[in-house]
C-alpha cells in the first residue's frame, strides 16, 4: 500500500504541486522579463510588437505540443526535465545578453516557460487533480509576489547584484529539482479546460501575481499590498482545496461575490480594490479548478487546445496594454472583467457535474508556509524602506528643480537597451541634487515595463517625500518628489480630447512655490494639448510663484507652447539661453520637454546627457523674482 510522506501529503501530490508552483513562478518571471523586450519593438510599430507577442505565445503552445508528441516516442519525463534545464540555462544567460540576442533569447525563453507550465499542469491534473494544479499555481504566484517585494519589483534578470543572482539560483534550483522529482509522474494522459486556465493566468500575470498592480490599484504601500496579494492567493488555494465540500447553494453565491469583487478591483481603485482583491482571486481560482480536469484528447485536438490556452492567456492583458495607444472604445479593464466573469460563470455549471477529491488536509501546509514567508517579508519591508524619515525644515530660498520623463523605467534600444535600470534612475536623480523632482511616465505595473513600480522603488531609494497622480489608470501617471515635506498635494484631471490616453497632472506646495508635473498627449494633435494646457491653468492659482515641468510633446513655436507663453509662463531653457534637444528618440530629436515658471526666475538650466530614457532630464535653479 502506498503511503504519504511525514507531512501527511501523498508523494505524487507533493511532487506535482511543487512542479506547478515552480513552473508558475518561472512563467511570471520570464513574461515580466519579456515585456521590456516587446516594448522595444514598439519603436518599430504597434503591429510589430503585438504580432511578436502573439507569435511568442503561440510558439509556446507549439513547443508544448511537440514535447508531448516526442514524449510518446521517447519519455514524457525526459521532455519535462529537458525543458526545465533549457529554461534555467537561458534565464541564467539573460543578464549577459544585449541587443538582438537579448530579444531573441528572451522571447524564446518565454515560449519555453509556457510549454514547461503546460507539461507541468498536465502532469498534475492527471496524476493528482485540477484543484491541486490550481493550488500549485497559487503557491507559485505567491512566491513571485514575495520575490518582487524582496527585489522591490526591479526583477533579478535586470540586476547584477547578489540579490538578483540569489533569486535566479533559487528559482532555477526549484524548477530543475521539481522536474527531476516528478519525471516518473509525467504521462500521456490529457487534460481539458485549458482555455479557462489561460484566462485565469491572464489575470494572474496582469493583477494577482503583479505586486506593482496591487500596490497602485489599492493605493497602499508595498508591505500592505504584499500582505493582501498573498492573502488572496492563499484564500483561493484553500477554497479550491476543499471545493468538494462546498454545498451547491454556497457554490451559487460565490460567483456573485467574486464578480462583484473583481469589478471593485478593476473599477474602484483604493479601499474597495483592496477589500475586493482576496474575494476576486479566490473565486477565479476555485472555478478555474472546476473547469481544468482530466480528459481525452487526440494529437490535433491537443494542438487546438494549446492555441486556445495561449491566446486566452495573452489577449486580455495585451488588449489592456494596447488601449494606451489604440483606444478599445470601452474601459480597458472591462476586458479583464470579462475574462474573470467568463471563468466564474462557466465554472458554476461545471461544478454541478463533477467533484474532485481534494481532501488531503496536508496540501494546505505549503500554502501556509509560503503565505507566512510573505507576511514576514511584508513586515520587513514596512520596517525598513517604508518608515518615515526625519527631514530638516530649513527654508530654501532657491530650490533646484528637475523634470524628467523616465520612459516607464525601460532604457530604450537606441540607448543600449532594452533594459530596466531603476538603480540608474535613482542615481541620476541623486546626482542632480534637486530639491524638487517632477517625473512623468511613472509606471506601476505595466508588463511592457517589466512589472516595475517606479514610485515605490524610488520612494525606498530617495530620502524624499512624494506625491503621485494616476493618469490613464493607477498604473501610469506623474509624480513629485521633494527633499522636505510639502503640502496641498492635488491631482488635476485633463480633457481627453482625441486621446488615446487619459491624462492628468500632480502638484504640491513647496518652499512658497507651487510645483506641477504634467505629461500631455503624445499623438499628433496640438488642439488636444492646447485644451489640456488651458484646463490645467484654469485649475491652478497662478497669482503666486508656479513651476510646471513635464513632457509637452510639442516643439517651440507650436500652439501648445505659445499657449504657455501667452499665459505668462517663461521657459527656463529660454530664460537661461540653452539651445539643446530634450528628446532623443528613435523617430526624431527635438525639444519637447520644458520647465516653465511664472512669478519666478530661473538662474541656471542644464540638459543632462543620461541614457536611461529617450527623454533627457532637465535641471533648473529657481529664485524669487526681484
Amino acid at each position: 500500500m502506498q503511503t504519504g510522506s511525514v507531512t501527511g501529503m501523498h508523494p505524487v501530490t507533493r511532487r506535482t504541486l511543487a512542479l506547478v508552483a515552480g513552473a508558475t513562478w518561472m512563467l511570471i518571471d520570464v513574461v515580466r522579463a519579456a515585456g521590456p523586450l516587446l516594448s522595444d519593438l514598439f519603436d518599430i510599430g504597434v503591429t510589430v510588437a503585438a504580432g511578436t507577442a502573439v507569435a511568442t505565445f503561440l510558439l509556446g503552445g507549439m513547443v508544448a505540443w511537440v514535447a508531448t508528441v516526442q514524449g510518446r516516442r521517447r519519455d514524457h519525463g525526459l521532455m519535462l526535465v529537458a525543458l526545465a534545464v533549457a529554461i534555467v540555462l537561458m534565464r541564467a544567460a539573460f543578464p549577459f545578453l544585449s541587443d538582438v540576442a537579448l530579444i531573441l533569447v528572451g522571447l524564446v525563453l518565454a515560449a519555453f516557460a509556457i510549454a514547461f507550465l503546460v507539461l507541468s499542469v498536465r502532469t498534475c491534473v492527471t496524476a493528482a487533480n485540477g484543484p491541486i494544479a490550481l493550488v500549485g499555481t497559487s503557491v507559485g504566484a505567491m512566491a513571485a509576489l514575495i520575490e518582487q517585494a524582496a527585489l522591490r519589483t526591479w526583477d533579478a534578470v535586470w540586476r547584477d547584484d547578489a540579490a538578483g543572482w540569489i533569486a535566479i539560483a533559487l528559482l532555477g534550483a526549484l524548477v530543475i529539482g521539481a522536474a527531476w522529482s516528478a519525471r516518473f509522474d509525467a504521462t500521456d494522459a490529457a487534460a481539458r479546460g485549458w482555455w479557462a486556465y489561460g484566462l485565469h493566468l491572464s489575470l494572474v500575470l496582469y493583477a494577482y501575481g503583479n505586486l506593482a498592480f496591487v500596490t497602485s490599484q489599492t493605493d497602499l504601500r508595498m508591505s500592505a499590498a504584499l500582505a493582501i496579494g498573498v492573502t488572496g492567493l492563499a484564500a483561493g488555494a484553500l477554497l479550491t482545496l476543499y471545493s468538494a465540500r462546498l454545498s451547491r447553494p454556497v457554490v451559487m453565491v460565490i460567483p456573485v461575490i467574486g464578480v462583484t469583487a473583481l469589478s471593485a478591483v478593476l473599477f474602484q481603485p483604493g479601499i474597495w480594490a483592496a477589500l475586493g482583491l482576496p474575494f476576486a482571486v479566490a473565486a477565479s481560482t476555485l472555478f478555474t479548478a472546476m473547469l481544468l480536469r482530466p480528459g481525452t484528447q487526440g494529437t490535433w485536438r491537443f494542438l487546438g487546445a494549446m492555441a486556445a490556452f495561449v491566446l486566452a492567456m495573452l489577449i486580455p492583458f495585451m488588449l489592456v496594454q494596447l488601449d494606451y495607444d489604440i483606444p478599445l472604445g470601452v474601459r480597458h479593464v472591462a476586458v479583464m472583467l470579462a475574462a474573470g466573469a467568463l471563468v466564474v460563470v462557466l465554472g458554476v455549471f461545471a461544478s454541478w457535474r463533477r467533484h474532485d477529491n481534494t481532501t488531503e488536509p496536508a496540501v494546505g501546509m505549503p500554502v501556509a508556509i509560503v503565505g507566512g514567508v510573505g507576511i514576514v517579508v511584508a513586515i520587513a519591508t514596512w520596517a525598513t524602506v517604508e518608515q518615515p524619515r526625519a527631514y530638516t525644515e530649513d527654508f530654501l530660498l532657491t530650490p533646484t528643480v528637475m523634470s524628467w520623463n523616465v520612459h516607464y523605467g525601460v532604457t530604450p534600444g537606441l540607448s543600449g537597451g532594452p533594459h530596466v535600470d531603476l538603480d540608474e534612475l535613482a542615481t541620476t536623480i541623486r546626482s542632480a541634487g534637486a530639491d524638487v523632482v517632477l517625473l512623468q511616465e511613472v509606471d506601476r505595473g505595466w508588463i511592457l515595463a517589466g512589472g516595475v513600480d517606479i514610485l515605490e522603488y524610488l520612494a525606498g531609494e530617495l530620502p524624499m517625500e512624494f506625491a503621485y497622480a494616476p493618469a490613464h489608470d493607477p498604473q501610469f501617471g506623474n509624480a513629485v518628489f521633494t527633499s522636505r515635506p510639502f503640502s496641498n498635494a492635488a491631482r488635476y484631471d485633463l480633457p481627453y480630447g482625441t486621446g488615446p490616453q487619459g491624462r492628468s497632472a500632480v502638484g504640491v506646495d513647496f518652499m512658497g512655490n507651487r510645483y506641477v508635473s504634467v505629461h500631455l498627449q503624445h499623438k499628433n494633435d496640438s488642439a488636444t494639448r492646447v485644451a489640456e494646457i488651458e484646463s490645467l491653468l484654469d485649475q491652478l492659482d497662478t497669482s503666486g510663484p508656479v513651476v510646471i515641468g513635464g513632457d509637452f510633446n510639442d516643439v517651440p513655436g507650436s500652439d501648445p507652447i505659445l499657449a504657455m507663453s501667452n499665459a505668462g509662463f517663461v521657459s527656463a531653457q529660454d530664460q537661461v539661453g540653452v539651445a539643446e534637444d530634450t528628446y532623443v528618440g528613435a523617430d526624431f530629436n527635438d525639444r519637447i520637454d520644458y520647465i516653465w515658471g511664472t512669478n519666478i526666475t530661473f538662474t541656471s538650466f542644464d540638459v543632462r546627457e543620461e541614457p536611461w530614457s529617450d527623454h533627457l532630464p532637465l535641471v533648473a535653479v529657481t529664485a524669487p523674482t526681484s
